[in-house]
């Protein structure tokens, strides 16, 4: 039998007691025909970096990766890793590429392990911390249930995507969620996203072959891979402008016309006047960001619907933004949509009382051209954005307000971020563990994986699912969210 690879003990920790194999959760798929336990095990872990301090060691993501447990799955031979731009360069080393498989590959039976590495914006931030912070997650598995076709994807791309970011979309209980990674040059390229493939047989482990992509698919099964959409939580920090109105005009995703009271009004005239009247008591003007909730018609929740928010120039309360929060959340889990307000109002003309929604609901638009029958029917007929008849209600972002508590609740999650974990602005440290004189240490939330971008997150419902078939909506409100929560507690 060819030997395995020996590192020196120096580059890992002392062996962990058995109760720290909790770090690591165990997933499976829900499907009717359950094969067998090992194949479907996914072990996923986030770690922080916080305090400051100076580097001990040159390879900060191996740095960190150090004081990460790792139990045993005689089978996986496959991981992701996502990291925040701070680790962009150790993620480009071919030397931390052996020594990451080598590091997640500790104790088993692969000979050949596989990486898929990506930069994003920001890891989702644990509790009590910063928003932006600089940290990695990770997701372990077999290559061919965690990163399916990881070596014979196509590339999505267009030329009209030529300047768009790499992207990854992860498959979870049935949706898709794309995450659009990190703007930065590398290579020539405006993202970093590379497979890769170690050779760990080998006396020497050695880099045996290596991809840039543009888009790969990871599959991830979770403790509660949520069987409809009811089984996932949403978190976006909005504030109700406006009542729901039906919509009464609009062609693309222009709405022309809301129905007020039985009277059709230009689109914008609700908004206008809220929006002057809270400019008009604000300590000082502030641009305004704006969020349009579609609603079906037959959604009975448009009878619960919150009012709106006598106090939108102060921070609403906690309690309230869980409210709303809620009301969302079932809107979009009954087939509404949320599109960012991009312009409109100016009250004369022809585009007097006009809104322009945000029609991307797909990353890349190579794949957003590819229309079933019913959206090119409803496109034909008027607007496949805000059909006439469905509600549309206004909302603005709540600055200041982000859910605490929901990371230690869950074990997936991706979102919005308010802002990118930019590595030239962090003071990098050592792991805890590895010495020194700095205060740097190690934050670890075990059995979770998350990310962030600036750009949002794109969700889209598989065929069948609850019955949305075609279904897509982004969530680009800075804070939001959307994850599953843990359902059992990790076992060793």
């Amino acid at each position: 039998m060819v030997p395995r690879l020996l590192l020196p003990r120096a580059l890992f920790r002392q062996p962990l007691p058995r109760h720290a194999q909790s770090f690591w959760s165990r997933s499976k798929e829900l499907s009717i025909e359950q094969e067998p336990k090992l194949e479907l095990e996914q072990r996923q872990i986030s770690a922080y970096l916080a305090g400051k301090g100076e580097l001990f060691c040159p390879s900060v993501i191996c740095s960190l990766m150090d004081d990460i447990y790792m139990s045993a799955s005689g089978d996986h031979n496959a991981a992701l890793i996502v990291a925040t731009p701070a680790f962009a360069q150790s993620l480009q080393m071919a030397q931390d590429a052996v020594r990451c498989a080598s590091l997640l590959s500790e104790k088993q039976k692969a000979d050949r392990f596989h990486l898929l590495l990506a930069v994003v914006d920001n890891v989702m931030p644990p509790r009590s911390t910063p928003e932006s912070v600089s940290g990695i997650s990770i997701v372990r598995g077999r290559l061919d249930h965690l990163l399916p076709g990881l070596w014979t994807q196509p590339s999505p791309l267009a030329s009209d995507d030529a300047n768009a970011v790499s992207a990854l979309t992860l498959n979870v209980g049935g949706l898709d969620m794309t995450l659009p990674l990190a703007r930065m040059p590398v290579g020539g390229k405006s993202s970093l996203l590379k497979a890769v493939e170690v050779d760990l047989s080998k006396p020497v482990a050695t880099v045996v072959r290596a991809l840039d992509k543009t888009w790969s698919r990871v599959a991830l099964r979770l403790d509660q891979a949520a069987p409809s959409m009811q089984g996932y939580q949403f978190w976006t920090p909005l504030v109700p402008m406006t009542k729901p109105r039906p919509v009464a005009e609009a062609m693309g995703n222009i709405v022309r016309q809301v129905d007020i009271d039985g009277r059709a009004e230009p689109a914008s005239q609700e908004l206008e006047a809220v929006v002057h009247d809270m400019l008009k008591h604000a300590s000082r003007p502030h641009p305004v960001a704006i969020w349009a909730l579609l609603t079906r018609p037959e959604h009975e929740a448009q009878k619960t619907a919150p009012e709106p928010d006598a106090s939108l120039p102060t921070r609403p309360q906690a309690s309230a933004m869980r409210r709303w929060c809620a009301y969302i959340e079932q809107a979009l889990c009954a087939g509404g949509r949320l599109h960012g307000v991009l312009s409109g109002g100016g009250g004369w003309g022809a585009k007097r009382g006009l809104l322009a929604l945000d029609g991307q609901v797909r990353h890349f638009t190579s794949r957003q051209d590819d229309m079933t029958l019913d959206q090119l029917y409803s496109a034909i007929q008027g607007s496949s954005f805000a059909p006439p008849g469905w509600h549309i209600q206004f909302f603005m972002l709540a600055p200041g307000i982000h859910d605490k508590q929901a990371m230690s609740e869950m074990e997936f999650a991706l979102g919005a971020s308010r802002e990118a974990a930019l590595g030239a602005e962090l003071d990098m440290g050592h792991g805890q563990g590895h010495g020194g004189q700095g205060t740097r240490h190690m934050v670890q939330l075990p059995g979770f994986f998350g990310a962030q971008s600036t750009q949002g997150i794109y969700v889209a419902g598989g065929a069948g699912k609850d019955g949305l078939e075609g279904w897509e909506t982004k969530l680009s409100a800075p804070g939001s969210y959307m994850g599953s929560k843990c359902k059992t507690t990790d076992k060793a």
